[in-house]
């Protein structure tokens, strides 16, 4: 399932989407690993078991826009318009998995696996994540006096449509 909303700050200066999603995946074999000190290698058996996948994340971001105008000197009137559109966001991942399982191998470290990693909906082995993005977006206009417009006497392109730079950073992690 999927729950998200919108709303607005500041009478919608500033936009806020919070979400929410949950999927759920039924997976019809296992698989179970041990290591074999006699061979040194992980033995992998698959077994006719079912059993469920989960994923989850829940999120919240603010976004805006804001404009600037650099006005040109000439017949031409030329105007250069910028359209900056930063994004702020948090997405918070649970560690909800299940059909983790673990063995031991030949140096005595325990190796974690997916039970499902063979099968369709497979899941990986991870951890709680909760990353902070930034995020801005960039677009150039130019608008000029044209003889041949005759309708607002003006011609519009775009210079430059979505530069886009962002980052991320998971607060969990080391």
């Amino acid at each position: 399932f999927n729950l998200q909303g919108s709303f607005g700050l500041l009478r919608n200066a500033i936009r806020i989407s919070p979400s929410v999603n949950y999927s759920n995946f039924y997976n019809f074999q296992t698989i179970q690993k041990s290591f074999d000190q006699g061979t040194n290698s992980v033995l992998i058996d698959t077994l006719n078991e079912g059993g469920f996948t989960h994923r989850m994340d829940a999120s919240v971001g603010a976004t805006t826009n804001l404009f600037s105008y650099y006005r040109f000197i000439g017949k031409k009137q030329t105007l250069l318009r910028h359209v900056l559109t930063p994004t702020v966001s948090f997405v918070y991942s649970p560690d909800i998995q299940e059909g983790i399982a673990s063995y031991t191998d030949i140096t005595g470290n325990t190796v974690r696996y997916s039970r499902f990693e063979r099968s369709l909906y497979g899941q990986s082995v991870g951890a709680a994540s909760g990353r902070i993005a930034f995020a801005v977006n960039n677009s150039f206009e130019l608008k000029q006096k044209s003889d041949k417009d005759t309708v607002t006497g003006f011609k519009k392109f775009r210079l430059i449509d979505n530069l886009f730079f962002a980052t991320d950073y998971d607060i969990f992690k080391d």
